[in-house]
């Protein structure tokens, strides 16, 4: 081979690697101009929610305002209505300063920057989300009583036995200390936990956490090229993408949760109007708190679930591989919370029966039975419940799965027949 042989072939060689450089350049090019159109997307999504709360927050505002107005003599719907319009202002106000905020956020500056403005505006929304979760045992009797007094002239405040009202501000106050205790020991203890992060980000709003995670995946994207070959980054983003086999299973996961929420909806409200009629009487009002309980316990599984489908799919920017290691540890939480849920099963059966006996017939149970043999059934009730928490403990049976799915509407096996197709995509 002579050496104009060799210079041929090295010139062509030269034109092949720029041509492969040029086209490699485009490929990143493409994919950063389709992560900052993402990003810029679900930003303006967020903000037109944000402009949507913040409409609904200030016109109740100017409701309870409005109401506090003509009830000004009243003092006692007074006192129920300034912690309503507290966390309403509180809500709003939260509200209008994230809009101005993020509105005017800078995506060409740098990403340490965006972060910080990030970190403080989701601090501020779980702040707002923390006190409505809290205070919403105590806050749900004043607000209905409010809305009825507002739309229809009833004095349902009046109208109530004393207890009742008791019953609402001491458990309302209790829990309030409790929730407060237990977020205070997880936040130190789970701090850095992935799924204790996962949960913050959810927390803070479906909404606001796409944008963060289009905005996060943006960042580690422009990371990502500083320190692998371009190539690799390449094959990477090409691997994060959600695949089409998925989407009837999470279209059927999402319906099946959404009926869950309606259904453990319906309890609540049922519950919630027992126990206002059944103030006066302990039998009937113990039971009645334990079950109202345990269906909000259900109903806010169900929603923190839904919330974390909502961020999944296609218009997901998180990749592949954490959005599958956020369902399996939503489904791992999940299964825990319908095994709890079972192992209650027999005192929630008592509770039941005392409730449905009472509400129906007007029968306490515990009157026209014998205290010993009440004591009785509560006593092995609660041996069979830690007979059940322990075979669990133990050992997992089919009938322990299929009861933990039964608890979630199928949830549990649907989230894993979704979890089934990701990890046969290719």
């Amino acid at each position: 081979m002579s050496m104009l042989d060799l210079e041929k072939m090295q010139g062509a060689w030269q034109q092949r690697n720029q041509r492969l450089e040029a086209t490699l350049k485009l490929d990143i090019d493409n994919v950063r101009s389709r992560l900052q159109h993402g990003t810029a997307s679900a930003f303006k999504r967020h903000l037109r929610w944000l402009k949507l709360e913040a409409a609904f927050g200030g016109a109740t505002l100017i409701a309870l305002l409005t109401f506090v107005i003509s009830a000004r003599s009243d003092a006692l719907y007074l006192a129920a209505s300034v912690p309503l319009i507290a966390m309403a202002l509180f809500s709003f106000g939260t509200d209008i300063q994230h809009w101005q905020i993020l509105s005017r956020l800078d995506f060409s500056a740098p990403i340490k920057f965006g972060r910080l403005v990030l970190d403080a505006v989701r601090a501020r929304r779980l702040l707002v989300a923390k006190w409505i979760a809290l205070s919403a045992c105590l806050l749900w009797l004043p607000l209905i009583a409010v809305l009825f007094k507002a739309a229809f002239g009833l004095d349902l405040l009046r109208g109530l036995h004393i207890s009742v009202i008791a019953v609402n501000l001491a458990l309302g106050v209790l829990l309030i200390l409790i929730g407060l205790f237990v977020f205070g020991w997880f936040t130190k203890r789970f701090a850095h936990a992935p799924a204790f992060q996962r949960f913050i980000e959810s927390a803070s709003g479906s909404s606001f956490s796409a944008a963060r995670a289009s905005f996060e995946f943006e960042a580690d994207f422009a990371a990502s090229l500083d320190s692998n070959d371009a190539q690799t980054v390449l094959t990477q983003q090409q691997q994060s993408q959600w695949p089409a086999q998925a989407n009837a299973p999470l279209r059927q996961l999402r319906r099946a949760i959404l009926f869950g929420i309606f259904f453990w909806a319906i309890l609540v409200f049922g519950s919630a109007i027992f126990n206002v009629q059944n103030g006066g009487n302990a039998h009937a009002l113990v039971p009645g708190i334990f079950l109202h309980l345990f269906i909000v316990m259900q109903m806010i599984a169900g929603i923190v679930h839904r919330q974390l489908l909502s961020i999944l799919g296609a218009k997901c920017a998180l990749p592949l591989a954490k959005q599958i290691q956020s369902l399996q540890q939503m489904a791992h939480w999940r299964g825990n919370v319908a095994r709890l849920s079972i192992v209650l099963t027999p005192l929630l059966a008592l509770a039941l029966v005392q409730v449905c006996a009472n509400a129906i017939y007007s029968i306490d149970l515990y009157q026209v039975a014998s205290p010993v043999l009440a004591i009785a059934a509560i006593g092995s009730a609660l041996l069979i419940a830690l007979a059940h928490y322990i075979s669990w403990r133990v050992t997992a049976t089919r009938f322990a799965q299929d009861s933990s799915n039964a608890a979630t509407f199928g949830a549990l096996k649907m989230t894993k027949r979704l979890l089934v197709a990701l990890e046969r995509a290719p």
